[in-house]
């Protein structure tokens, strides 16, 4: 009778083991979202690979094969590939989401194809907030990395204070700032921020050469990053030794006033400590455009964009165009000095340093997700990159930068699906990146109709 039991106990398991394999895969098949027969962009060799099958098990790739027809395919769901591009989500590595008061408008960021943000200045409670949010499903948005409050220097925040305070009521004139006065203070004020969590330093003036060094040096023993604006009067070599590794806007390495040996020596400790460049270019254009020609946009919203923009940052750009008036540009930069500011670019560039596309939203005419295509768009006009070249610069060189290369930045199994499909070829004409039929965001499908009726 005892081994009759142990022979029913064990059947029992037998049984309930079985059920369990059973119900596993009926929920690995659930989970399964394959796209077939499509052109994969690998971004590590700047080929295109031809009638692929990507097959995504929740959030990763699981399988990467050549097409087979008829073959079938027990996915839960599934995407035909034909004669579309399959391209890694693009990264905007400059914005400012609270100062763009773009909470609730990330779906301009997705609609572009842009699945990953560098949020380059603000309240650290504010990115917070933002990315539980989208990591419980409470709102739909791109990964975000994030600096928290810029490092600003006492002349800085002096100037401010002198022009009123809160100019015009501008968040991001007086708030979310961090002011380090002096070496001394430095460890103190950095730390209370990089035990809140951020992934990185982001300076934008420095009081004198004694603190930049120490806030450098602390990033180095922190290890953690410095990146954003260069010191405009330090030696460029002496800047580029201390560790900042990442440049924003124009203010990197300036090679104008350098002979040929000192620019051949900068290039080369640019290359050696794997310094990489975010220029801006389309935040150095718009500054080229007679302001009154943007105040008549602004005036009659002539620009179809800004019907779908937060009315709060539409007017901040009307206070900043009312502010310039009286000498109706916003600099003076010419389309010469464009040029001019871009063969440094270029020279660097084809050097072999790393150069990254940012737009620096939320500033003045530029547009949450479609001015990261103009920015890219200038990347093969203005620097002379291979369409592929600039998609490999908004995908695997930011995931390699922010060493989270091992989960995005391009198509390879193992690595989170942020994925992006286009009806053109992104290798032909860098213009057809806009031409977006669906994203795959952490493995979940999103037609671009449903993004776009989001952002209405």
């Amino acid at each position: 009778m005892e081994s009759k039991n142990i022979v029913m106990q064990i059947l029992a398991l037998v049984f309930s083991f079985l059920s369990l394999l059973l119900v596993s895969c009926g929920s690995k098949n659930h989970n399964v979202l394959t796209i077939t027969n499509v052109n994969i962009i690998d971004v590590n060799e700047l080929q295109i690979l031809q009638n692929m099958d990507v097959v995504i098990q929740n959030e990763r790739i699981i399988e990467i094969e050549s097409h087979k027809k008829n073959e079938v395919n027990n996915s839960s769901h599934q995407i035909d590939g034909s004669n579309k591009y399959l391209i890694p989500g693009l990264w905007d590595m400059h914005v400012h989401l609270q100062w763009g008061y773009l909470s609730k408008h990330l779906s301009l960021f997705l609609e572009n194809g842009i699945t990953g943000l560098r949020d380059m200045g603000g309240d650290i409670s504010f990115i917070k907030d933002l990315k539980s949010k989208i990591d419980n499903d409470v709102l739909i948005g791109p990964k975000i990395k994030f600096s928290g409050p810029p490092i600003e220097s006492v002349s800085y925040m002096k100037m401010i204070e002198e022009m009123g305070g809160s100019v015009n009521n501008d968040i991001d004139q007086t708030r979310n700032r961090l002011v380090i006065p002096n070496p001394d203070q430095a460890e103190y004020l950095i730390d209370s921020i990089i035990n809140q969590g951020i992934d990185f330093l982001k300076i934008r003036n420095y009081t004198d050469t004694a603190t930049y060094k120490k806030i450098a040096q602390l990033a180095k023993k922190k290890n953690i990053d410095l990146v954003g604006h260069a010191p405009w009067d330090m030696n460029p070599l002496e800047v580029i030794g201390n560790g900042q590794n990442c440049f924003e806007h124009g203010w990197y390495p300036n090679l104008n006033n350098l002979d040929s040996i000192d620019k051949k020596t900068v290039i080369d400790l640019c290359r050696k400590n794997n310094i990489h460049l975010v220029p801006t270019l389309v935040s150095w254009m718009v500054k080229s455009v007679p302001l009154k020609e943007l105040d008549s946009i602004l005036s009659y919203k002539a620009d179809p964009r800004l019907d779908y923009l937060p009315e709060k940052l539409i007017g901040k750009w009307r206070r900043i165009s009312e502010r310039n008036k009286a000498k109706n540009d916003l600099g003076g930069w010419g389309i010469t000095f464009i040029e001019e500011y871009c063969s440094d670019l270029k020279n660097l560039y084809q050097s072999g340093v790393m150069v990254m596309p940012g737009t620096d939203t939320s500033g003045f005419f530029i547009f949450p997700g479609h001015s990261l295509h103009e920015e890219l768009k200038m990347f093969v006009e203005l620097v002379e990159m291979s369409p592929l070249e600039a998609l490999k610069s908004a995908t695997i060189i930011p995931s390699e930068f922010m060493k989270i290369s091992d989960d995005y930045g391009s198509i390879e199994v193992g690595k989170i699906a942020d994925l992006v499909l286009l009806s053109g070829n992104p290798a032909k004409n860098i213009e057809n990146l806009k031409k977006i039929d669906c994203i795959i965001l952490s493995g979940e499908y999103y037609p671009v109709e449903k993004l776009n009726s989001q952002s209405n």
